[in-house]
């Protein structure tokens, strides 16, 4: 049996921001950290295929990447109101708030992090 993909949002609010809910409708695993290093934690016990930062919280976790010269195997998408990509290596994308579920979900699948399909069973 596959496994769905796991996303891992950064943000501070509920995790029902950003379309999460459309995400595992889309069939994606979708798990949740409001901090920094609650995300490190999540990342190190359930290696996500995809990363969302969110506002400050995501620059946050971004920066304790960056402060600690970690390694990070998948994308990362930065959503916020200014462009930070310049200052780091690891955000994958950025996107422009506001952001609709739709349009986050078109992006990750552009990412190429696509859910794999199962077969039909009769």
């Amino acid at each position: 049996m596959t496994s769905a993909l796991l996303i891992l949002i950064i943000d501070e609010r509920h995790d029902e921001a950003f379309g999460c809910e459309q995400l595992r409708k889309a069939g994606y695993c979708v798990v949740h950290a409001r901090g920094a290093a609650a995300a490190l934690s999540l990342i190190e016990q359930d290696e996500p295929d995809l990363i969302v930062t969110v506002d400050r919280v995501g620059r946050e976790f971004v920066r304790s990447l960056e402060d600690t010269r970690a390694l990070l195997d998948c994308p990362l998408i930065m959503i916020g109101e200014h462009d930070s990509r310049q200052s780091s290596r690891f955000p994958t994308k950025f996107l422009l708030k506001p952001v609709a579920g739709a349009q986050l979900l078109l992006e990750i699948r552009n990412l190429g992090v696509t859910p794999a399909q199962h077969p039909e069973t009769d």
